[in-house]
């Protein structure tokens, strides 16, 4: 039960870390568009 609770605790380490990485990117993108449209 122990070794499935690590497996879990890891997954959501990663599917955090791409969220945030994804938002992250998103914010660029739009923060890139604004700065081009003045």
């Amino acid at each position: 039960m122990r070794e499935r609770y690590y497996w879990w605790k890891q997954f959501c380490l990663e599917v955090e870390t791409d969220f945030v990485g994804t938002v992250l990117n998103y914010t660029e993108e739009e923060g890139k568009k604004e700065t081009c449209h003045g």
